[in-house]
């Protein structure tokens, strides 16, 4: 199935079709929302939310605006979410079972390596698709991570959730949750041996972001706006994306 939207933003207006693939996976095919062309950006949702919201009016169209920067964006349900929640089961190795799917996806849909945007739990998705193949990885995009970002509000945001989570998956969401790495300095150590520029973004009641270690064994930028709410590519669109916009043209492309 194909649909397509007219988006502008930014100066960019872009006729971009939005397909639904599909990846071969152990338990069942794993559905992937794609758009547009070019270098290849895996697109990595939080805890209980799914990729089409990303690309609804309420959220400013976010797949569709990536697309028109000239992406190829592959964005696959986490398992346990979206379509793949059909088990309705929400796996409690979430986070590597997340990784081996979405390398999957790249293997399939890529090809060659991508630059990582993930939000939320997403973000820590990505760290571990970094761990296991850094030659995969250009660039990381890190919207709002899940533990790590000062006072933003645990998932499942309000506004972003693909269907109500039951109780037994919200006491698993919150013990997975607990493990995660909360500093920047152990982040990047999740991520190793994968060394590349890393983006943060989020916002907050004190437009403060996490701390940063003075040295660093890579680029690492973290942006932080005054706001409420999350992610921070919807909740402060403009200026979020314009930060975005510039990371990407400078580290996307292999």
């Amino acid at each position: 199935m194909t649909t397509s939207s007219r988006v502008g933003h930014g100066g960019v207006a872009v006729q971009a079709p939005i397909e639904t693939l599909a990846v071969p996976r152990p338990g069942g095919p794993r559905r992937v929302l794609a758009a547009g062309a070019g270098p290849p950006l895996l697109f990595l949702h939080q805890a209980f939310g799914r990729p089409e919201d990303y690309a609804a009016p309420g959220a400013g169209r976010l797949l569709l605006w990536l697309a028109g920067h000239g992406m190829r964006v592959l964005a696959p349900d986490l398992p346990g979410h979206g379509l793949a929640a059909a088990s309705r089961r929400f796996p409690a190795d979430l986070i590597e079972r997340a990784a081996e799917d979405a390398l999957a996806v790249l293997e399939t849909h890529g090809p060659g390596p991508a630059a990582l945007l993930g939000i939320g739990v997403g973000a820590h998705v990505a760290a571990a698709i970094a761990r296991r193949a850094p030659e995969a990885v250009t660039a990381l995009a890190l919207d709002t991570p899940s533990r790590l970002w000062p006072g933003a509000p645990a998932e499942p945001w309000p506004g972003f959730t693909g269907s109500r989570p039951r109780r037994r998956d919200r006491a698993r969401w919150e013990r997975i949750a607990a493990t995660l790495p909360d500093t920047v300095e152990a982040f990047l150590a999740s991520c190793e041996p994968c060394r590349v520029p890393t983006l943060f973004l989020g916002t907050g009641a004190e437009g403060g972001g996490p701390d940063v270690p003075e040295r660093t064994p890579v680029p690492v930028r973290v942006w932080a706006c005054r706001g409420e709410g999350a992610p921070a590519l919807v909740q402060a669109e403009t200026v979020a994306r314009r930060t975005l916009e510039r990371f990407l043209a400078a580290h996307a492309a292999p």
